[in-house]
């Protein structure tokens, strides 16, 4: 097995930009350090960090058969020695509990692996240390409750998957209270929405210059489909 310990100074200037951020330095081993490939392509991909949370990877050794079997750690250029992540590799592939910080220390994503796929419960935490959300996963697919929160704690939405697709009611939530419900079908089709008190709502609004009107607000819940674009991004 190829030595873990990262020495040579060539490999450190090699780093690409997509490295910047860490000092391999600092570690015997980090998943990200120049030597280490990833041969299912996925890497040429990543443009932020947060691709190296999100997707999973197989990593080797240069000319090596065998994925990598180790701890890896991976720590911020000048923060003090502040960890970047922490987490396991078998045979290439994350394993177990990975640890994710801000550069400010803050506790940023804690996901469980098996075997290269997401696999249970992931916690998502803002800079400020506000929770994000919480997902739940089963072999690579969205399995179970999920939860978003705003940065003042209250709940976004809410709602459940089962084998990779929306299931049963979803909740939106305005000002603390549910905006909006939807429905879907076991086959992951929206079935139907309303608000709390039923399909449609009077509602008043004030134009630019100060006029107030009513209206009938129709709910659609597409922010159901605005909000899973825009997290599809990033799965």
């Amino acid at each position: 097995m190829k030595k873990l310990l990262f020495l040579t100074f060539a490999l450190v200037c090699s780093s690409s930009n997509a490295h910047f951020h860490l000092d391999f330095t600092l570690s015997d081993f980090c998943y990200q350090q120049p030597n280490v490939q990833d041969r299912t392509g996925t890497s040429d991909l990543y443009v932020t960090n947060w691709h190296h949370v999100k997707h999973d990877g197989v990593y080797y050794f240069p000319n090596e058969e065998e994925g990598i079997t180790a701890t890896s750690l991976c720590v911020f250029k000048d923060k003090f020695g502040q960890f970047d992540s922490k987490g396991s590799l078998k045979k290439g592939k994350k394993n177990g509990k990975w640890v994710h910080w801000h550069s400010n220390g803050q506790k940023w994503v804690e996901a469980n692996w098996r075997d290269g796929k997401k696999d249970g419960l992931w916690t998502v935490w803002r800079k400020d240390g506000s929770k994000k959300y919480e997902e739940n996963w089963k072999s690579n697919k969205e399995e179970g409750s999920w939860t978003w929160w705003n940065s003042d704690g209250s709940i976004d939405l809410e709602g459940a998957w089962k084998d990779g697709k929306p299931y049963d009611e979803w909740l939106w939530y305005r000002d603390g209270s549910i905006d909006q419900i939807g429905t879907f079908s076991s086959e992951g089709f929206k079935s139907s929405c309303k608000g709390p008190d039923g399909e449609n709502k009077e509602e008043t609004a004030t134009t630019q210059d100060g006029k107030e009107f009513t209206f009938i607000r129709v709910y659609d819940c597409e922010i159901f489909t605005s909000w899973r674009d825009n997290f599809n991004q990033y799965k």
